[in-house]
């Protein structure tokens, strides 16, 4: 009996733990400054809209924008970058366009070689 009562208070320690880091996370959330700011506007003669949004909270920054068909955003977590748009497309697109001219040129002096 001795036994169960002790795990018993172990776990409910560690309830009590979580809660009060549950309550803890929720004061923060209403307490500390948040910011948002969202942008967004389509032209009669332009297909696709245009838009940009950003949302603040101390130690962490969301940016996006819409522009052009392309969607762009950015993740910040103090001074890191968490996420970000764009940067594994380009070395791809990159690695792609390189091994293109490299095929072409390949390809014209095989035909130099032929002729």
């Amino acid at each position: 009996m001795l036994l169960v009562l002790g795990i018993l208070k172990w776990i409910l320690l560690i309830i009590l733990i979580l809660f009060l880091l549950l309550l803890f996370l929720l004061l923060l959330l209403l307490l500390l400054p948040f910011r948002y700011e969202i942008f967004g506007e389509k032209e009669r003669e332009e297909k696709l809209p245009r838009g940009r949004g950003k949302i603040t909270y101390p130690g962490l920054k969301i940016s996006g924008s819409f522009q052009e068909g392309k969607l762009e955003y950015k993740g910040k977590f103090l001074f890191f970058t968490l996420f970000e748009s764009g940067k594994e497309e380009n070395s791809e697109k990159d690695e792609d366009s390189s091994r293109n001219v490299e095929g072409s040129g390949q390809e014209a002096e095989l035909e130099e070689e032929e002729n």
